[in-house]
């Protein structure tokens, strides 16, 4: 069984919400971890929460979308820490609304967050890997995306996508010694819902995700989980 402490993470989307708590999570194992967030004062905010254990932690406010900031962010990490074993690709975004009143600009940034910002983290990380050590990488999907919803039809497509992708970068980095998991979480209560009027006691906690992660990290190397999906069981039992 692998121990978190030996791991090195990378935490995109870490200033708040899902990010945070599983950067808790593994600094209280012992994990190295680097933290990724485009909101630079969350964070710093985080980093210094989390330094005060003794781990070694690495932050660097980057935009996920963005190349150059991608690259700059994972040279640092290479540099600083020597690598990573494990790749997080966190953040989210929906901008829930009708199609026919859809800015182009919004669904461009829904798809770019969802999805590129993985690709362009994956991509970093793999030719960073050391392929006699191996990786993981982890895309933070959602049940959006294998459960059509009328609120945020370009969410759930870009979601849909991401599960594609990741099954289709599996393939490839095999060869690296990389595997691949696609978590999707159902609904979970953080700022991602804020100005909606939804039943935020009945969803996942982010703490409930970071104990998915806790228990992904420490199964054996030699298994690879394709996909995971849950949810909260109050919120289902709500709705029977």
């Amino acid at each position: 069984m692998p121990k978190l402490n030996e791991l090195t993470v990378i935490v995109t989307g870490a200033g708040r919400g899902m990010g945070r708590a599983i950067a808790k999570m593994l600094v209280a194992e012992g994990a190295t971890v680097a933290l990724n967030s485009l909101d630079s004062d969350a964070l710093e905010a985080c980093a210094n929460e989390l330094r005060r254990n003794d781990v070694r932690i690495f932050a660097q406010a980057a935009d996920v979308t963005r190349e150059d900031q991608v690259s700059n962010f994972f040279d640092s990490v290479q540099r600083e820490l020597g690598g990573a074993d494990v790749l997080l690709n966190i953040p989210g975004l929906s901008v829930p609304g009708p199609i026919a009143e859809m800015d182009l600009a919004d669904y461009q940034k829904v798809f770019d967050v969802n999805m590129m910002g993985s690709f362009l983290c994956s991509k970093h990380f793999l030719s960073r890997v050391d392929a006699d050590r191996g990786g993981l990488i982890v895309n933070f999907s959602s049940m959006a995306g294998k459960r059509a919803n009328p609120n945020s039809p370009i969410y759930c497509a870009a979601k849909a996508a991401l599960d594609m992708f990741g099954q289709c970068m599996a393939l490839q980095t095999v060869s690296k010694n990389v595997r691949v998991t696609t978590l999707n979480p159902g609904a979970t209560a953080t700022d991602f819902w804020a100005g909606r009027k939804v039943p935020l006691d009945k969803f996942m906690q982010s703490e409930d995700i970071a104990e998915t992660v806790r228990f992904l990290l420490q199964l054996p190397p030699r298994l690879v989980v394709h996909e995971m999906s849950f949810e909260s069981f109050d919120f289902i039992r709500s709705k029977v």
